[in-house]
């Protein structure tokens, strides 16, 4: 009985090379509000801001769990994984300034429920 319960992890390493670019376009509308209806609307133009650097995203994901083999060809695993994505994204600053961009990670994760079979 216990041969069909397994142990499973893995984990890896990668980095990325390559430009990030920062793109945002940003429009304020003001709504003059007067009595007669053919009143035209104002708006400002956009503002569009754009940044580009070289930069290099690094990631790194492990996963643990535990298998179940239901025949010998095909098992049900349950595990947990963790994938991270350093320095992922470009952002503003509290200034809110194109020009001193901060990094931004990414986590992503969750539980995986998977079913595998060999042929």
């Amino acid at each position: 009985m216990a041969r069909m319960w397994s142990f499973e992890y893995l984990g890896d390493v990668a980095a990325l090379f390559g430009t990030q670019n920062f793109y945002r376009r940003t429009t304020f509308d003001n709504l003059v509000v007067l009595p007669l209806p053919t009143s035209p609307v104002s708006s400002t133009p956009p503002v569009v801001s754009t940044a580009q650097k070289f930069a290099t995203v690094l990631n790194a994901d492990i996963q643990v769990g535990v298998s179940y083999w239901l025949s010998q060809n095909m098992k049900a695993s349950l595990s947990y994984r963790l994938d991270v994505f350093f320095n992922a994204f470009n952002g503003v600053d509290a200034q809110n300034d194109p020009k001193n961009l901060v990094q931004i990670n990414r986590y992503i994760h969750g539980p995986r429920l998977a079913l595998t079979g060999q042929f």
